[in-house]
């Protein structure tokens, strides 16, 4: 070009990236996301599952997206579509009484199963320990609930 900006072919991509993320939306770089969940005591309430992308909600507060199944297998499958990519964290628990929460004892432990994504969590779960990071590809992610 005379006297004008050259546009390498980096930045020709770039700009045609850009161009259709705008037409199409985020949904061209959202991911799916399978979760399985393991160690489940068969025939006792629902496995219900969060989905939290907000520290300061994991793991008792609002969730970005939850779902929840019978209890009839050892291990279940949850799969949560169209996610954009992002830090999330994931907490699930055995709901055997149908209460709709992680029932504890008087000193605070859990008389229900639970588990969380990332590392093994112990104690009071931070976010930054079950978090997990997802990127436009789709992703599995096994809790084993204890």
């Amino acid at each position: 070009m005379r006297d004008g900006i050259r546009i390498g072919n980096d930045m020709k991509q770039a700009v045609i990236l850009f161009l259709i993320s705008a037409l199409f939306g985020s949904s061209l770089f959202a991911a799916d996301i399978t979760v399985i969940i393991t160690g489940i005591t068969v025939d006792q309430g629902k496995v219900r599952l969060g989905m939290f992308n907000n520290s300061n909600e994991f793991p008792n507060g609002q969730q970005k997206a939850g779902q929840f199944v019978d209890s009839e297998n050892k291990t279940v499958k949850m799969i949560f579509t169209d996610i954009e990519p992002g830090t999330y964290a994931f907490a699930a628990f055995q709901d055997r009484n149908g209460n709709e929460k992680l029932d504890t004892n008087f000193l605070g432990m859990p008389k229900e199963k639970y588990g969380f994504s990332g590392k093994e969590v112990w104690g009071n779960p931070k976010f930054d320990d079950a978090v997990v990071l997802i990127e436009s590809d789709n992703k599995v992610i096994r809790i084993e609930i204890k």
